[in-house]
């Protein structure tokens, strides 16, 4: 599949780099299996079970990342969370995702999955880590102005210190004709908006999944 946002020699490029990196993480995932075959504690061997598991999803996930979506960009984004979720080894985090949905290009849906890999990575490294239990929720809605993609978590966190977003959610942000945010929504919340060229599709109005639903859910 070409990337539809960039031009066709650049895109060949990244095609060549996809190709690398699949078969870089078939190498570690070889390796990994072969160090499982020698004497060793149990412990190890459960570890290196775990590793090989984690490389096998980051693998699809790199695979599914460079694909259009065949079933809706909403059941796109779920599965890339998914799988970042257990490439991650978050087993405990639960991705929450809902797509409104729009006339979007390819290129449009693409830099969209592109943006919630981002968001869900940057919920990953900064707030549900070490083993935390939670969920977090990418949601993409209607503003006046267009759309907006953001990203919240059940953690919560405060902003405290005034944080740019990423230059790579900056760079996909600038690709929609949009900008990317950060801001203090009863917790820090990071996403992209941008305009709209065509309406959205005659559809009922999304389920809301407000942050504060997410306890209720997972700590029954």
């Amino acid at each position: 599949m070409r990337f539809m946002c960039i031009d066709d020699d650049s895109a060949a490029l990244i095609d060549e780099l996809n190709h690398r990196m699949c078969n870089t993480l078939q190498i570690i995932s070889s390796t990994v299996n072969q160090c499982g075959r020698y004497t060793a504690p149990e412990a190890l061997h459960a570890s290196l079970s775990d590793l090989k598991v984690r490389i096998a999803n980051l693998g699809a996930l790199h695979k599914l990342l460079a694909s259009e979506p065949v079933d809706g960009l909403q059941n796109h984004c779920l599965a890339l969370c998914q799988l970042l979720v257990r490439a991650f080894g978050a087993e405990k985090v639960t991705p929450w995702i809902k797509m409104e949905d729009y006339f979007l290009s390819p290129a449009q849906e693409q830099r969209i999955a592109l943006a919630t890999v981002e968001l869900a990575t940057n919920v990953l490294k900064h707030s549900l880590f070490d083993g935390m239990a939670g969920a977090f929720s990418v949601h993409l809605r209607s503003t006046p102005t267009g759309a907006e993609l953001s990203a919240s978590d059940s953690r919560g966190l405060p902003l405290k210190d005034r944080l740019a977003p990423s230059r790579i959610l900056q760079s996909l942000a600038k690709g929609l004709d949009g900008k990317a945010f950060v801001e203090d929504r009863d917790g820090f919340t990071a996403g992209i908006r941008f305009p709209l060229h065509k309406p959205a599709r005659d559809l009922p109005p999304p389920i809301p999944t407000p942050r504060s639903n997410y306890n209720s859910i997972l700590y029954i």
